[in-house]
């Protein structure tokens, strides 16, 4: 997991603010989150949403195209999964390019 201080704002933001949050998370992202639940209470204590967890791949990219998603435009310079800067690499490989390693998450989804 990365330091507490990457995710300290999220943290202060929610915490205290909030009874709920929604995420991207979804079941087709990696092996990890094949599980990930639709509805949960995250490690705060707080409702943690995840509407896209059911959403396959394929609805993925039609979802972006028949809304006008606004993609990063590193995904057309080989990036399959963009994380924060200093941890995320090209990959074609789905989130294999988020982290060197067996890190899985970036500890907001913890």
């Amino acid at each position: 997991m990365l330091p507490r201080t990457q995710v300290a704002p999220l943290d202060r933001h929610l915490t205290g603010h909030v009874d709920a949050w929604l995420s991207g998370v979804r079941r087709a992202d990696s092996a990890d989150r094949r599980e990930a639940a639709i509805v949960s209470i995250d490690r705060r204590g707080l409702v943690k949403i995840n509407p896209m967890a059911n959403m396959t791949d394929e609805e993925y990219e039609t979802y972006i195209d028949d809304h006008d998603v606004v993609v990063n435009t590193l995904h057309y310079d080989g990036y399959a999964s963009i994380g924060c800067w200093p941890c995320t690499e090209p990959s074609t490989d789905g989130r294999s390019g988020r982290w060197g390693g067996a890190k899985s998450e970036c500890g907001l989804h913890l």
